[in-house]
């Protein structure tokens, strides 16, 4: 592909993720958490509504990614944008009826869910054959930095009009949101598909027997299981930081986004570092180091009590650490899923390693909505803590002896 040809495409792929990812987004920020609170659901139902496109991609990425592969990556996408409207639309109808309100709930984020698997499962193998294997970091750095910052920017809005006219503002902001999935669908069309499927010779492949090669690929069964206990493990802290913050340190809706866009605001610096650290550290060194640094972020979290310092500005220090580590860890992550890949099948061993990680944040959303669910008067007694503080150091503390002994069993330094 030509230098200015390849220009357009980045820029198109930019534009694309910029308008879309808003959606998505405002499943992090506190813009879906605020807007579940206005309309009076419980903290188990919430952290369910918020899960459920985890719970989507575990289930339907393989099967949709295989179809991908089969009939074409862009076309399965664009339902993909398609459906996320339409959901997208039950969650804002949802405070207008007078009943059924959680119902309708549900219905719009699995539909937005179902959207959300369409699209996931063909991405990044829709984008791989537009770049170079040495040019993956650097540009899946460029992409997340430019979507991310306008997702700030977008968010840094929501909070101002959330501090000016509280929670009412929030189904004007969806609408917008909206808007803007909308948007997104014009420059996705745009988007060449270079890597077409041969359908007649693909309808002769069985997914099952697809996904046997995927197994006997050695080096994705070594990173497998790690890619499943690792969400397990963190894939709520973010959350559970959130409904801390608002029953225990009172923030209000606005401050809980703005703890959202500090998370983001340290994403982008944790693409420059990730895109850094691929270049100098081996896989293993960088998982170690991301696991290390995120699993201290919730051992600290709660200790804001013992210290002289200004709940806001602790809670933010702690979210944009959290964010930067995250971001660094994607980025790798990213970089060494796509140099596995075959491309006969690249679509499915990419959505298996996303199916992987959002089961393990969906067992971990479980997990989390149980806990809270319970009355854990016996740890208050004993050692002063809620539900909510427990549960953020036990994914704290768990995932460095568990995930140290997993890669040390299963990577090999010399291949990472």
């Amino acid at each position: 592909m030509a230098g200015q040809e390849k220009n357009k495409f980045i820029n198109t792929v930019i534009l694309s993720q910029c308008f879309g990812q808003l959606a998505s987004l405002s499943f992090t920020n506190g813009i879906m958490f605020n807007y579940f609170d206005s309309l009076n659901c419980s903290d188990s139902t919430l952290i369910v509504l918020l899960k459920i496109p985890n719970f989507a991609g575990m289930f339907l990425m393989l099967p949709i990614a295989f179809f991908a592969d089969t009939y074409g990556k862009k076309v399965l996408g664009q339902w993909g944008n398609a459906t996320q409207v339409l959901g997208l639309g039950f969650l804002i109808a949802a405070p207008f009826l007078e009943r059924g309100q959680i119902i309708t709930l549900f219905a719009g984020v699995s539909i937005f869910a179902v959207g959300a698997a369409l699209f996931n499962s063909s991405w990044f193998a829709l984008l791989d054959p537009l770049m170079k294997p040495e040019e993956r970091g650097a540009f899946f750095a460029k992409m997340r930095a430019c979507w991310k910052s306008f997702g700030i920017l977008f968010t840094f809005l929501a909070q101002y009009l959330l501090g000016v006219k509280g929670p009412t503002i929030l189904t004007q902001i969806l609408i917008l949101i909206f808007i803007m999935m909308i948007v997104r669908m014009y420059f996705y069309h745009r988007i060449p598909e270079l890597e077409k499927p041969d359908k007649e010779q693909r309808k002769a492949v069985k997914f099952f027997s697809e996904l046997k090669l995927i197994f006997e690929n050695k080096k994705i069964y070594k990173y497998s299981g790690y890619r499943f206990v690792y969400p397990l493990l963190t894939g709520c802290i973010a959350l559970l930081f959130n409904l801390y913050e608002k029953k225990f340190m009172n923030f209000s809706p606005a401050d809980i986004v703005f703890m959202g866009n500090l998370m983001f605001i340290g994403g982008i610096g944790g693409l420059w570092l990730g895109a850094k650290m691929t270049k100098r550290y081996s896989t293993f060194q960088i998982f170690m180091i991301c696991t290390s640094i995120i699993s201290a972020c919730g051992l600290v979290f709660p200790l804001h009590i013992y210290l002289p310092v200004p709940e806001l500005i602790y809670a933010g220090t702690v979210t944009f650490i959290f964010g930067c580590f995250s971001a660094a860890f994607g980025i790798a992550y990213t970089s060494l899923m796509l140099s596995l890949l075959s491309p006969e099948r690249k679509s499915l061993a990419s959505a298996f390693y996303i199916g992987l990680s959002q089961l393990g944040v969906a067992c971990s959303g479980i997990f989390a909505a149980t806990v809270v669910k319970k009355d854990w008067g016996f740890a208050e007694q004993l050692a002063g803590l809620n539900n909510i503080y427990s549960i953020i150091l036990l994914c704290s503390v768990l995932p460095l002896p568990i995930v140290t002994w997993l890669l040390t069993k299963k990577l090999d330094p010399e291949e990472s």
